[in-house]
């Protein structure tokens, strides 16, 4: 009889020992932890604090994991459910920030709960931008003080009145950039809470202006200017002949847009090698044949193509 009391009694501690933490079909529970050290919540949306285990392959199914919150000050404030973890700030005002604790058997970790702070104002850093066709920029936000909004930091949402001519890339960068074509679109900017609702007051707006088209372009080659984008040239001259050769492209008022960029390859550098000394080139003329040159810019015409040259080059080795 003492026999099956003792064997019962085992059998019943093996099973609190299990029901602790457990790995019931997979790994022991080494370890939890909160997935951020602070975690900023808007009032009156409730905000679920998660939490992992370690390692990964841990069996919580058995496991018994609960909150606590270490709180004297904002009593009042703010309700909390211990057993999923989901907290509601009712009352932000004075809110001090608080600590809470997540638990599971011997293993727990500490995070800070504090209430998100919004500007009274914000508006972009300038009421219009001026952008290069086919360039990417980085917008800014001020506060009412002047002070840059940390764009990362808030729920936000940038859109463009006209995408085919400036595109949001992230709006959480605030970064947008022109497709290339001509024009300007409004970029407006709103914040949201962490459920998706509109802050209200919490809205801005820009204009993005699209300058720099090209208008015009030429190649230099040796003092010969090329206005054709496949033109046909013909070079008769000794082997490892050289020849400069820089694109040069204009705006709509004749000002130089600069290219910092542009590439030029050879289709046959068994015939012309392309030599590059920083920004400079020079075309090298190596034997008698064809090659075609490519100049490929970074610069935007007024059809919002990139501006691209192919040349169409014989060469005749004079002997």
């Amino acid at each position: 009889m003492k026999k099956i009391i003792t064997l019962v009694v085992l059998f019943a501690c093996s099973l609190l020992v299990f029901a602790g933490c457990g790995y019931e079909g997979g790994s022991e529970v080494k370890g939890i932890a909160f997935t951020a050290p602070i975690y900023y919540v808007d009032e009156n949306v409730p905000f679920k604090l998660n939490y992992r285990v370690f390692p990964s392959t841990s069996d919580t199914s058995n496991a018994y994991v609960y909150f606590e919150a270490h709180d004297t000050v904002n009593l009042g404030k703010y309700s909390f459910d211990v057993a999923s973890g989901i907290i509601t700030v009712n009352q932000s005002a004075d809110f001090r920030p608080m600590e809470v604790s997540v638990v599971c058997g011997d293993y727990s970790d500490t995070c800070e709960i504090r209430v998100k702070e919004y500007p009274s104002i914000v508006e972009f850093a300038g009421s219009e931008v001026h952008l290069s066709a086919g360039a990417m920029t980085e917008l800014s936000l001020v506060n009412e003080f002047g002070e840059r909004v940390d764009s990362n930091f808030y729920n936000i949402k940038v859109t463009s009145s006209d995408p085919t001519i400036v595109s949001v890339e992230d709006s959480s960068l605030l970064m947008v950039k022109s497709t290339g074509k001509k024009g300007s679109a409004t970029i407006a900017c709103e914040f949201f809470n962490s459920n998706n609702q509109k802050m209200s007051g919490l809205e801005c707006q820009t204009t993005v202006t699209i300058a720099n088209n090209v208008e015009n372009a030429v190649i230099d080659i040796a003092g010969n200017y090329i206005k054709d984008f496949s033109a046909v040239l013909n070079f008769t001259g000794v082997v490892g002949e050289e020849y400069d050769i820089s694109p040069i492209f204009m705006d709509e008022d004749g000002f130089v847009v600069p290219d910092d960029d542009f590439s030029i390859v050879s289709l046959n550098e068994n015939v012309i090698k392309v030599e590059k000394t920083g920004n400079d080139y020079k075309l090298v003329i190596l034997a008698s044949g064809s090659a075609k040159i490519i100049v490929s810019s970074s610069v935007y015409g007024a059809d919002g193509n990139l501006v691209v040259f192919t040349l169409n080059c014989g060469v005749t080795i004079s002997t």
